[in-house]
């Protein structure tokens, strides 16, 4: 790949999102390349993950490759002595679930569900004045004007509160807290706001898993390969800003150039050691970060809940004290006493898939910040094993293998994490596991851009 002639435009994230965004470019003729960020391989292949939006389906014929997806059947908080809370796709199979626990609460969703949608047609009204003004989303100062400001204080309030507001009973609020911590596991907006918790919480964005046909994101990158971008097989070491673009390293000691940089989600980002420019106050900081878990058992497992299929997201956090307070310790580079824990089987139950989505991003040794040594991934995987356990029956004496993986940006000679390179170049699409369709806006900005020139 590495060459005298730079790339227009690097898209670093081997994931669904990724490939989206670069064969887009690529049919806009934009000379692109993909670069894994090095985290891909965390996540096995029938995880759960954001959606392709349908305009996508239809711009790279994706239905012709055969590829499915399916929405995930429900998304369920256990809590101890057996009880569970339900949502759904569907408002009223979610109001439904609810009674169970609270007439109260239940009415109160749909009014819930109307400051919702007025959260997220914030969110929309501001990304579209960062663009229209700068030219490339999360580029700009979000506090320019008052209107952006207004909007974007609402969207980072923390939603603790608006919670308060509407649900009366403490473990319908924590279940619905519950829903960031499933869908929006490294938010484009500070971790834990309302902006975050709307964006989780839209009907658009249910997390889907790959149907009986052929995978998404193989199919996806087919269509980035017949494009004709370049794709690398190894992750980005290291980027420095030049003059013009940006100099690439990679895992196979090759160099490549390009004039701008597009992360396809704010996990890529963080593993590749980027940020846009302005996003200062938005975002995940270095002191928290995920931990993936991957267990591999000696005899199936029975699903948690009789009424849960095996494509359910399941959660283990039992308040939203508890979950703010795994917040605190992240952030003070402390193992939280008990990390919320997200996690799905698979589909032979002989596996699973746990993310940590609150964990410290850095350590601490007489000052010094450090980064995630062996030792500690085990005993943090030894943590989550521990929560598990206090749901799952029998996950603890089937337990064969266990894979740990942290998202963690580069670290510097002495092992402590580096401060992430940002740049008016760098554009980073929102979302957990990546957006599809805001990494395919990014790039029609740019697409216009070099239209106009």
């Amino acid at each position: 790949m590495a060459g005298d002639k730079p790339y227009q435009l690097a898209v670093l994230g081997a994931e669904p999102s990724g490939f989206a965004a670069a064969a887009v470019a690529a049919l806009g003729g934009l000379r692109t390349v993909l670069i894994p960020a090095g985290w891909e391989h965390a996540a096995p292949a029938y995880a759960a993950r954001p959606g392709a939006p349908a305009d996508v389906w239809r711009r790279l014929a994706l239905h012709r490759s055969g590829a499915r997806e399916t929405p995930v059947s429900a998304c369920v908080s256990l809590r101890a002595e057996g009880r569970a809370s339900f949502t759904y796709k569907s408002e009223a199979e979610t109001r439904d679930a609810l009674a169970e626990r609270s007439e109260a609460d239940a009415a109160a969703l749909a009014e819930f569900e109307i400051v919702l949608e007025r959260a997220r047609a914030h969110a929309q009204s501001l990304a579209g004045a960062l663009l229209k003004r700068n030219g490339a989303a999360h580029a700009a100062d979000p506090y320019a004007d008052e209107a952006s400001a207004r909007a974007l204080r609402h969207l980072t309030q923390p939603y603790r509160a608006v919670l308060a507001d509407y649900f009366a009973d403490p473990e319908v609020r924590a279940h619905v807290a519950s829903r960031s911590l499933n869908a929006d596991a490294i938010s484009p907006y500070a971790y834990g706001s309302f902006g975050a918790f709307a964006d989780a919480l839209d009907p658009e964005k249910w997390p889907v898993r790959d149907g009986s046909g052929a995978n998404v994101a193989a199919a996806l990158r087919e269509c980035a390969v017949d494009a004709g971008v370049d794709i690398g097989e190894f992750a980005v070491t290291s980027i420095e800003e030049e003059k013009v673009g940006f100099a690439v390293s990679c895992g196979d000691g090759g160099t490549l150039r390009a004039r701008k940089l597009l992360a396809a989600s704010q996990r890529s980002a963080r593993a590749a050691g980027v940020a846009a420019a302005g996003a200062l106050r938005r975002g995940r900081a270095a002191d928290a970060t995920e931990v993936f878990v991957k267990l591999g058992l000696s005899q199936q497992l029975q699903p948690p809940s009789l009424e849960a299929e095996n494509d359910t997201l399941f959660t283990i956090a039992d308040s939203l004290g508890e979950i703010q307070r795994a917040f605190d310790q992240a952030r003070d580079g402390a193992w939280p006493d008990k990390p919320p824990v997200v996690f799905e089987l698979s589909d032979d139950r002989r596996e699973i898939f746990a993310r940590a989505p609150v964990a410290p991003g850095r350590f601490f040794v007489d000052g010094e910040a450090r980064g995630w040594s062996e030792q500690d991934r085990q005993a943090f995987a030894t943590r989550i094993v521990r929560r598990l356990s206090e749901r799952l029956d029998g996950v603890d004496r089937t337990l064969r293998r266990t894979e740990v993986f942290v998202v963690e940006g580069p670290l510097d000679e002495n092992g402590a994490p580096r401060e992430a390179l940002r740049s008016d170049n760098v554009m980073v699409a929102g979302g957990a596991g990546g957006d599809i369709g805001e990494a395919v806006r990014l790039v029609d900005v740019l697409l216009k851009e070099a239209g106009g020139r």
